[in-house]
């Protein structure tokens, strides 16, 4: 649920604030053990990555996940869980299952079993709108997948029907990217209570900027493109996006575009529960 649906269940409720420089402080701590094991390595999110292991001096790539999850424990004190397989997708899903504090390996003889009984909304790739729509052609689990026509998951699909298609059958030809290139970045965030003026949407997007602005600095990254997405309490939305002939270069900047496309939405409902800007066609500085 939302912070704000938490919060009308129950008023009492203590929130703990995030901390996210340690977040970021240990997950520099975790990816530097990876780096003993192997060189390539495709971070995925702070707590996140995929680690290629094919060439590991140990017995096993299985021997590496204990050896990893043994030093996370010792050295930073935190529990971690892994997915051990052939393949990206099923390594995902295997870490996924056994969250927090487990090992779990999926071998290549059991790979298309694992899959064909899970709902198809616990698969990697598939988000709540293309789950809907896979309902919709009857595909509900791994099975229905692996069964879809290859031809009707692209035409429906268009590029992402062939991925649809491999992890249907437990596979996925994606390697191992090392240094992925950013391509966006975004803050949300939902309200206790809604925003019932134009006045406090503006300063609700002042506050969001912030937080998008030390994101551009840490990642090192400016954007041409900036979006704003408004989800209002009965749930509808309204987003609008611009692009700049140049990325921005201040924080000041950044907020007047926000605030513009503001305006540009026109007459909205003022209930504003959540507010999200995002950036896109990123340039280095």
């Amino acid at each position: 649920m939302t912070l704000a649906e938490a919060r009308q269940t129950l008023p009492g409720l203590t929130i703990v604030p995030a901390r996210m420089d340690v977040y970021r402080e240990a997950s520099a701590q975790a990816h530097a053990i990876f780096t003993d094991f192997t060189a390539i390595i495709e971070p995925i999110m702070l707590d996140e990555a995929y680690l290629d292991v094919t060439a590991t001096t140990l017995p096993s790539a299985t021997a590496v996940a204990i050896e990893i999850r043994q030093r996370i424990r010792a050295e930073l004190g935190l529990v971690a869980s892994a997915g051990v397989s052939y393949n990206k997708f099923l390594a995902k899903l295997g870490s996924d299952s056994i969250k927090p504090d487990g090992l779990l390996v999926i071998r290549p003889k059991d790979g298309q079993a694992f899959v064909e009984d899970l709902a198809i909304e616990r698969f990697h790739g598939v988000g709540k709108a293309t789950a809907e729509k896979m309902a919709r052609l009857g595909i509900r689990t791994g099975r229905d997948l692996r069964n879809h026509p290859l031809e009707n998951l692209i035409a429906t699909f268009g590029k992402k029907g062939k991925y649809f298609h491999e992890i249907g059958h437990g596979d996925d030809s994606g390697p191992v990217i090392v240094d992925r290139p950013r391509k966006s970045y975004s803050v949300e965030r939902s309200f206790r209570k809604p925003m019932q003026s134009l006045e406090e949407v503006q300063r609700g997007i002042h506050s969001i900027v912030d937080d998008v602005w030390a994101k551009s600095m840490d990642y090192d990254a400016r954007g041409r493109h900036i979006s704003l997405k408004l989800r209002f309490s009965d749930f509808t939305m309204a987003a609008k996006g611009r692009t700049l002939e140049a990325a921005f270069r201040t924080r000041e900047e950044l907020c007047v575009a926000c605030i513009g496309l503001l305006k540009s939405l026109g007459s909205l409902p003022l209930d504003v529960r959540l507010i999200g800007v995002s950036i896109g066609l990123l340039v280095q500085r």
